[in-house]
């Protein structure tokens, strides 16, 4: 199962895809037919090859993770290094587990 595999498991019709992922935990994926599963499991394991997040595990730590990474060569070092310590220390520890919740 390193790539995922795809069936319909029930009566209720709905084929569901699994895989694994870049925690090697095993996740499933659901819609009403193979084509669209497949679909979804292949943007599925293209996110987790690229190391995207879904949106609805995103949380305000990895924000301002990449945030951090995305500054690295735009500011000095000083500067860097002054946004990541308030960030480690003042907004992480508050913020830093809250998920967005507009769905």
């Amino acid at each position: 199962m390193s790539e995922g595999s795809v069936f319909v498991p029930g009566s209720d019709g709905r084929a569901c895809a699994v895989y694994k992922d870049a925690k090697g935990n095993t996740r499933y994926l659901y819609a009403e037919t193979k084509t669209e599963v497949r679909r979804k499991l292949r943007q599925a394991l293209k996110d987790r090859d690229e190391g995207l997040i879904p949106p609805s595990k995103m949380t305000v730590a990895n924000l301002l993770d990449e945030w951090l990474e995305d500054m690295g060569g735009d500011v000095s070092h000083e500067t860097w290094l002054n946004r990541e310590g308030f960030v480690r220390l003042h907004l992480k520890p508050e913020l830093g587990t809250k998920r967005n919740s507009a769905r």
